[in-house]
């Protein structure tokens, strides 16, 4: 295992494509606010070019006064469960003609 690996904020934005990284950015600046959690699917480009589909899941934690000290979260490679939908979606069209 590589544990140099840079897995900065900044750095793993840049790989998120764009419309998921509004998406990511504004789920992550409301729980900074409001505290909360998230769970949404996004895409992104992996390190050999490739578009991936993610699963990202998130929460706050809080101290005593409310206030956001950390978010902590998991990503989730579901390219496989996304690329079997969208085939059973396009087979299901064919199948209506």
């Amino acid at each position: 295992m590589d544990y140099d690996y840079d897995t900065s904020y900044e750095k793993a934005l840049k790989n998120i494509e764009p419309d998921s990284r509004q998406l990511l950015v504004e789920n992550i600046n409301n729980i900074i606010e409001n505290g909360g959690a998230y769970d949404l699917i996004l895409k992104l480009i992996s390190g050999d070019k490739k578009l991936k589909w993610v699963r990202a899941i998130g929460q706050s934690n809080k101290d005593g006064q409310g206030k956001t000290q950390r978010i902590y979260g998991v990503l989730q490679d579901i390219t496989e469960e996304q690329e079997t939908k969208k085939t059973l979606s396009r087979i299901n069209q064919q199948m209506k003609l």
